[in-house]
């Protein structure tokens, strides 16, 4: 009986998450997709930079030189794309968390620092 209630109590967790990913997905016609594939994090370069209070919103697109900022948690690294529709870019990732789903954040285009 308890695990029934454990189950139910998962599932309702769960239900605004995949609503909001459903919702996503369905402002994405008519977009046009910019790059696609594994996003990480952007770790502070060596060098002259305040490590302590690097940000932690900034990511790369790992196979091309595309970097941003997001109001998104990508931990060591995951999988999306960017898409654009009437000026404005967003990032979709792909979140397994609590089933199949998308999760958009608008982005804001940074210039990738330079490696050392």
């Amino acid at each position: 009986m308890n695990y029934r209630r454990l189950l139910l109590a998962a599932f309702l967790a769960a239900t605004p998450t995949l609503t909001m990913a459903s919702s996503d997905i369905e402002g994405l016609e008519g977009s046009k997709i910019l790059a696609s594939g594994e996003i990480e994090p952007i770790t502070c370069p060596i060098g002259n930079h305040d490590c302590l209070n690097w940000p932690d919103d900034q990511f790369k697109m790992s196979a091309k030189d595309i970097c941003f900022s997001a109001d998104a948690s990508c931990d060591y690294s995951c999988e999306g794309f960017i898409a654009e529709k009437d000026g404005i870019r967003s990032l979709y990732l792909l979140d397994f968390t609590f089933g199949p789903g998308i999760v958009k954040s608008r982005i804001e285009m940074l210039q990738c620092p330079s490696e050392p």
